[in-house]
């Protein structure tokens, strides 16, 4: 029995240290964005946005595929997706495209129609099928350079550094 008040007492200073860093985290994350020259928030397009889009201005596209169910999903765009870093590097190189990958609705994308398909947790689109190439895995980046052609698709949760270490690395692949 003292071993489990022991693991409890424990447990609770843990969590009780990490909520008071949380705070301060959001103090900080406050008064970086009030300094902020560029906007709080990202711009998302739909899908069907981008097949309309004029690509003059040499921005590539980012598209965020994800769920309505995907906890990961919901911390990016809480923590990673609200970064002042990833928002003014986002807002400036590149075309941000929102896409649930079991979205239901058909999709029009380059001249094909994509449509929702029965299969996996709950069925999925088409075009996310396409995109991650089969490997639904959430949330995933997909990224396409200033001619709509897809460089690579990039699975997994990431935290702002790691978000924009990403981009670098993405941008040194040849096309």
């Amino acid at each position: 029995m003292k071993y489990y008040s022991l693991i409890l007492v424990l447990g609770l200073a843990f969590f009780s240290s990490c909520k008071d860093q949380s705070i301060a985290g959001a103090n900080n994350e406050k008064t970086l964005q009030t300094k902020s020259v560029a906007s709080s928030h990202l711009e998302w397009m739909s899908i069907d946005e981008l097949d309309r889009l004029d690509m003059a201005g040499k921005k590539g596209v980012l598209v965020d595929v994800y769920t309505d169910w995907c906890g990961y999903c919901k911390i990016m765009d809480k923590h990673t997706f609200t970064d002042p870093k990833v928002v003014a590097y986002l807002q400036e190189n590149y075309h941000l495209i929102k896409f649930n990958a079991e979205q239901k609705e058909p999709v029009q994308f380059e001249g094909r129609t994509y449509e929702w398909k029965a299969g996996g947790r709950k069925g999925y689109n088409t075009l996310a099928r396409d995109m991650l190439e089969g490997q639904m895995s959430y949330p995933s980046i997909v990224y396409y350079n200033e001619d709509k052609i897809k460089i690579i698709a990039v699975p997994g949760y990431k935290k702002p550094d790691q978000l924009l270490s990403d981009i670098e690395r993405v941008q040194q692949l040849p096309m």
